[in-house]
């Protein structure tokens, strides 16, 4: 991070410098140790971006509907090289589709729904 010069910023530079400084405070107070990744990212304007699924489910068809729901839910246009894919043993025909700290959650019958129709 570079240093700034406070005194020769304009009034939307200080605003946009208030704004980071409150989104850091509020990380550091909130989330403990996770606060410094979200906070780079934030700083970044990049996503965590995670699926985690039943391993039984092909991998091919979570890309599917994770690419589907970053669309609909998040309004999001993602590459599948932008998620990280996690199978999980205990989700028992579950998808979470994670977006920083938001959630979708979907059961298998809800995924086969939306895929078939």
């Amino acid at each position: 991070m570079k240093n700034i010069e406070i005194n020769k910023l304009n009034l939307k530079e200080l605003k946009f410098l208030l704004k980071k400084i409150k989104t850091y405070k509020e990380f550091r107070n909130k989330l403990w140790n996770r606060w410094v990744e979200l906070f780079k990212r934030n700083m970044n304007n990049k996503n965590l971006l995670v699926v985690e699924y039943f391993p039984s489910i092909d991998e091919n068809l979570a890309k599917n509907i994770a690419l589907k729901v970053y669309k609909k839910k998040f309004n999001l246009d993602v590459k599948e090289n932008e998620i990280v894919f996690i199978k999980k043993e205990e989700l028992k025909w579950w998808i979470k589709v994670y977006k920083n700290d938001f959630l979708v959650d979907l059961s298998f019958l809800k995924v086969e729904k939306k895929i078939v129709s």
